[in-house]
């Protein structure tokens, strides 16, 4: 295992600049999630961390040693991408063991090590089979195997499964939650999805425009957002946002749909009903108001509203977010 530091990291392409100052420090065992729309910079941020490409300005430490010149192989991290990239001749072991076999490592050292990752991710019974004769997951797990079954120091992982379905993800979401806490190694994940971020990280990195937006747990994130950004990126459906009715520093009034009380035809807010999105444990009621704006609200459990009919809106005043004309959150303050 191992802490990573990153100390004001910049990257630019030719006159383009992709990651602006970062700073960030990433505890020994700990499990984060860079996290962020497409081109924030999140998977070159990761790049940069394993060693595939090289900084521009700053420093990347691995335990305390500056690392900006070293390969991945001498970071000793270890890396999992978008695509599999698993050799179709080669059995789950073979695949596994390939990195180990490069090294010449002794065959009994091989077997043990490939046993030992097989058993952790449930794959002993399909050692045998090549990657055309396994499912999604499998393969993915065969992919996880082949980085782990290097003892690396850093686990990096870039969209691991974007390429799964969405019963697959959920699956496996699980499968590398259990992971982490058996091993414990230090863990970097890239995605785009708000949902993985959430249920997977002890921490959230936030990224935006090659920024950190914010750092935190996730209920820091979601409960806390430091910025118009992150209140609309992290949750589904998304934070609504309305304009500040008062005078004050605010230009924006954020409200999650949970927050939000259905009352009949006088709410502070009027209009009708849109969208009606019945997902069996909630309810998800798409509402244009008066002045065109659509709000959503989520009401826990079974409800049925017609498509049209006018309903009232009503805040649930603490759980109101208030930002200011940069987008920055203000703490008790209007």
């Amino acid at each position: 295992m191992a802490r990573i530091d990153l100390k004001n990291v910049s990257k630019r392409f030719g006159h383009a600049k992709v990651l602006d100052d970062i700073n960030l420090t990433i505890a020994d065992g700990e499990f984060v999630v860079f996290v962020g729309p497409s081109g924030c910079g999140k998977s070159t941020l990761l790049r940069l961390v394993a060693g595939l490409d090289e900084i521009s300005d700053g420093q990347i430490l691995i335990d305390g040693v500056v690392s900006n010149k070293m390969t991945p192989r001498q970071r000793n991290v270890a890396m999992v991408f978008q695509s599999y990239a698993l050799y179709p001749h080669m059995t789950s072991a073979q695949n596994i063991a390939f990195g180990l076999t490069l090294e010449r490592r002794p065959r009994a050292e091989i077997d043990q090590r490939v046993n030992a990752v097989a058993t952790t991710l449930g794959l002993t019974e399909l050692l045998a089979r090549r990657p055309g004769q396994l499912s999604g997951g499998q393969r993915q797990r065969v992919a996880i195997g082949r980085a782990l079954v290097r003892e690396p120091r850093v686990f990096l992982m870039d969209e691991p499964l974007s390429n799964l379905d969405a019963g697959l993800r959920t699956d496996m979401r699980v499968e590398l939650s259990e992971l982490h806490r058996r091993i414990g190694t230090t863990t970097v994940y890239v995605t785009h999805d708000q949902i993985e971020a959430m249920t997977l990280a002890d921490r959230v990195v936030v990224m935006n425009a090659g920024r950190v937006e914010q750092v935190g747990t996730p209920m820091e994130i979601y409960n806390q957002p430091a910025s118009k950004f992150v209140a609309g990126f992290i949750g589904s459906p998304k934070m609504n946002f309305l304009a500040a009715d008062h005078n004050g520093q605010s230009s924006a009034v954020g409200i999650r749909p949970e927050h939000l009380r259905i009352s009949g035809a006088n709410g502070a807010w009027n209009g009708a009903v849109s969208l009606v999105e019945r997902l069996g444990s909630d309810t998800i009621v798409h509402i244009k108001t008066d002045d065109g704006r659509t709000l959503s609200v989520r009401e826990t459990g079974q409800h049925d509203y017609a498509v049209g009919s006018v309903l009232g809106l009503v805040p649930v005043e603490e759980h109101l977010h208030r930002f200011d004309r940069e987008g920055r959150r203000l703490e008790g303050r209007s």
